[in-house]
């Protein structure tokens, strides 16, 4: 996908690869961060899909690997039956809540905050 869209003009540092998570091979994620590519993570709380001890894993080799500064998180909660508040699971605050904190002990306060705060900051960024 990235080789396509490089290939139309855009621009890797503009590109999200969302729901990167699903394919645990972070030598794979690292060589996408490393042509310029964002690597969106927000399955945490789908244990069908991938269990949250192995996207810890993957995002600390991730980081170990030097792709850090590509790394988005998100929680993917976009139906109605992932909302507490229409009796289903994990909600909201599960990433904050429960997540964060373990990624935190994994990775570090400095790279959780670059997750965060600045990765999505720099990718948002308006330019002419």
């Amino acid at each position: 996908m990235l080789d396509l869209l490089e290939a139309e003009g855009v621009a890797s540092d503009r590109v999200v690869l969302a729901h990167a998570d699903r394919d645990p091979d972070s030598g794979l994620h690292a060589s996408l961060a490393e042509r310029g590519a964002y690597l969106g993570y927000d399955g945490v709380a789908r244990p069908r899909t991938r269990s949250d001890a192995e996207l810890l894993a993957l995002t600390e080799k991730v980081v170990a690997l030097g792709a850090v500064d590509r790394v988005l998180l998100g929680g993917d909660v976009a139906r109605r039956t992932r909302y507490l508040a229409y009796g289903g699971m994990p909600g909201l605050a599960y990433l904050g809540e429960r997540y964060l904190p373990r990624l935190r002990s994994a990775v570090g306060d400095d790279a959780v905050e670059r997750m965060l705060v600045a990765n999505p900051a720099r990718l948002l960024t308006l330019s002419p």
